[in-house]
């Protein structure tokens, strides 16, 4: 249950970064890292479907950050 709450407030710390922050590129890696370990503890269709939540947030912040 713990890493289920764990994975959804990075997730929606993710929906909420904007070009302004408050990430920068070290958090987004980070976060990824911390992200992806932690689902592969999950049952495997609920981890793929919050990898794929996750993965398309990562490129859009990814995006915001490069720009």
């Amino acid at each position: 249950r713990e890493i289920r709450e764990d994975l959804d407030t990075i997730l929606e710390e993710a929906r909420n970064v904007s070009a302004g922050g408050p990430w920068d590129m070290n958090d987004l890696r980070y976060k990824k890292i911390v992200f992806m370990q932690l689902v592969k503890l999950l049952p495997d269709s609920e981890g793929e479907q919050l990898s794929f939540d996750f993965l398309g947030e990562y490129e859009r912040i990814e995006a915001l950050l490069a720009a």
